[in-house]
């Protein structure tokens, strides 16, 4: 998942744990990546279900 909404449904359905990937989505140039997308599912569903999250650095630049 890749949305605060999506992290909402989950929680909401009573899963154990999300998963936080862009699913390999390095062909769209414009789709962000993991770390850009965690601090605020984290903020929505920390405490309440498991967290982990996958991805990779494309360059340092992309991360400031």
């Amino acid at each position: 998942m890749m949305t605060v909404d999506e992290a909402v449904l989950a929680v909401g359905a009573s899963v154990h744990g999300i998963f936080v990937s862009n699913h390999g989505a390095r062909v769209l140039d414009s789709a962000p990546g993991a770390a850009e997308v965690i601090e605020n599912i984290t903020k929505e569903a920390k405490g309440k279900v498991t967290i982990l999250a996958e991805g990779g650095v494309r360059s340092a630049e992309a991360m400031f």
